[in-house]
């Protein structure tokens, strides 16, 4: 074995053995949760917009479409893996009734059509965004979730993997505190 690491294939080893340092690395970052960020935006008001509405060109969206029960916004990219691996979660709340709001952050609109048509589509309204809107919030990447209250208020932004654990330990109480006292949903 040592003559292997000393023989001709020397050369083979050391990018053998950076690649396997580079999976060991992207893997711990994949499972490694980000925290709740501490952002100036929370407690502020959601940035007003006019936005086109990804899937119906014609129709434009706007913030005051999107208030009257507390919501997430999930800034999210058809190329994003992690975005892509959060999808099922999304898909887990949207059937609990949980009102879901999708800005595909710089994707085009066809792919995030062909997208959401194969996975399925757990948005109530999917914005179109350049980036002007998720600059105005402070995205640094996606994915990146927020819970607004039914005023618009940002009360929670977690950047990162959104995953049930994610929706129970953070956002699950904080967005019932939000609900009015009449309403109960998981």
């Amino acid at each position: 074995m040592m003559n292997f690491f000393m023989g001709p294939h020397k050369k083979l080893l050391w990018p053998l053995l950076i690649f396997l340092g580079l999976v060991v690395f992207l893997y711990s970052q994949l499972n490694n949760p980000k925290t709740i960020k501490a952002h100036t935006q929370l407690n502020q008001m959601f940035p007003e917009f006019t936005r086109p509405n990804t899937l119906d060109a014609t129709q434009n969206i706007t913030l005051d479409q999107i208030l009257g029960e507390p919501a997430l916004i999930n800034i999210w990219s058809t190329w994003c893996p992690q975005s892509q691996l959060e999808h099922l979660t999304l898909m887990k709340l949207f059937n609990q009734s949980i009102k879901i709001y999708g800005i595909p952050y710089k994707s085009d609109p066809v792919l995030v059509q062909e997208w959401l048509e194969k996975q399925g589509n757990p948005y109530q309204k999917v914005i179109h965004d350049e980036g002007e809107l998720a600059l105005n919030l402070g995205v640094t990447g996606t994915p990146e979730t927020f819970l607004i209250d039914s005023n618009g208020r940002i009360v929670l932004h977690y950047s990162g993997l959104f995953t049930e654990a994610v929706w129970n330990e953070h956002f699950k109480p904080i967005y019932q505190k939000c609900l009015s006292p009449s309403k109960t949903k998981q």
